[in-house]
């Protein structure tokens, strides 16, 4: 008996890679690490790359926060250093705080954290110059993303928050009346279903 060649979509040949590419989870890529700024290394080559089981520490993790990505944006390093030793807040007061429409530590930048980054993050985040993860803690993407709003509003882009930026990014956030919004929930809201959490992946 003779069969025919069998019909295969391209999304069945892409599960099909897929899978066989979860086959290789055994091999673990070489750990590599290049220096930032090296402009020898391929595109790319500026990122860790961790084996298996290995993770960086938080003390690695929060090292890194100031990579050096702000090269070739005009930031004022020295003024960002300016900017931080003026800044008494402490990522502890985050928990303290409940009045969300105080004002904002100004200047704002460098190595700081607290309530006025959050209240910074939260709205570059409604004005859409997203910092990623709203966690209170200044570092490159925060920065980053004061750079290009203050581009996109011909500010100079010097990645700290003085009044002038405050003012042009509450009025692009649509100057919320609060920054964080409550809800109550219904017992309509908690009833489910719900399913156990698997015990892996």
């Amino acid at each position: 008996m003779t069969v025919g060649p069998i019909p295969v979509s391209r999304a069945a040949l892409f599960l099909l890679a897929l899978g066989l590419s979860a086959c290789r989870v055994g091999e673990s890529a070489p750990d590599v690490t290049v220096a930032v700024g090296d402009t020898s290394a391929a595109p790319g080559a500026g990122i860790s790359v961790y084996g298996d089981g290995q993770l960086p520490t938080d003390a690695e993790v929060e090292a890194t926060r100031y990579a050096g990505r702000r090269s070739g944006l005009s930031a004022d390093t020295a003024a960002l250093a300016a900017a931080a030793r003026a800044n008494p807040e402490t990522l502890a007061q985050i928990d303290s705080v409940r009045d969300w429409g105080s004002a904002i530590q100004l200047p704002l930048g460098g190595s700081v954290a607290g309530p006025s980054v959050v209240r910074v993050q939260t709205l570059l985040d409604r004005a859409g110059f997203t910092v990623g993860e709203i966690d209170g803690r200044w570092g490159d993407n925060t920065e980053l993303a004061v750079v290009w709003l203050q581009k996109a509003m011909q500010l100079p882009p010097t990645g700290i928050v003085d009044a002038a930026t405050l003012r042009a990014l509450q009025g692009r956030a649509g100057q919320p009346d609060s920054l964080i919004t409550t809800v109550t929930l219904t017992a309509a809201d908690v009833r489910g279903p719900f399913r156990p959490l698997p015990a892996d992946i």
